[in-house]
């Protein structure tokens, strides 16, 4: 391997004059400390970001509608969805600690349920069973003072 492509291979794939300019005209390089990637943020502040942003459109249909100008609609609707967002952000911390495949459990149980809702009484003890007698994770061995 040549030296220009190992150094190319080490920044990942890119060159090492592109990684160094975040934009390719240098009159736009003022921009960059106020750029950020959304990919950059944990989920729990992702979360926090929209239900900012749709509390901030219930404020704003709350005062068109004060106004007279707007309808009912919007004004309850975000304001629930802004309330569900400020729940599930409260509760992320919890929600992580749940395996993975609980997610996708419980929807697939409520449609089993909402077509055969005799299931219910065999679904949902299998679930809790699978949920309580899987194996608990490794705790790292702790470090004796000396």
């Amino acid at each position: 391997m040549s030296g220009d492509r190992r150094q190319k291979a080490e920044n990942g794939g890119q060159d090492s004059e592109r990684r160094k300019k975040p934009y390719g005209n240098p009159f736009f390089s003022f921009l960059s400390p106020l750029t950020f990637s959304l990919y950059s943020l944990t989920t729990r502040q992702r979360i926090g970001i929209a239900t900012i942003l749709v509390f901030g459109l219930a404020g704003i249909s709350y005062g068109l509608a004060w106004a007279g100008i707007g309808s009912d609609l919007p004004r309850g609707g975000s304001l629930r969805i802004a309330l569900a967002l400020f729940f599930l952000w409260l509760a992320w911390p919890d929600l992580e600690q749940f395996p993975r495949w609980i997610f996708t459990t419980i929807p697939l149980v409520l449609i089993l349920v909402a077509f055969w809702p005799k299931l219910l009484f065999v679904i949902v003890p299998l679930v809790f069973l699978l949920l309580f007698l899987q194996p608990k994770k490794a705790k790292p061995p702790r470090r004796r003072k000396k």
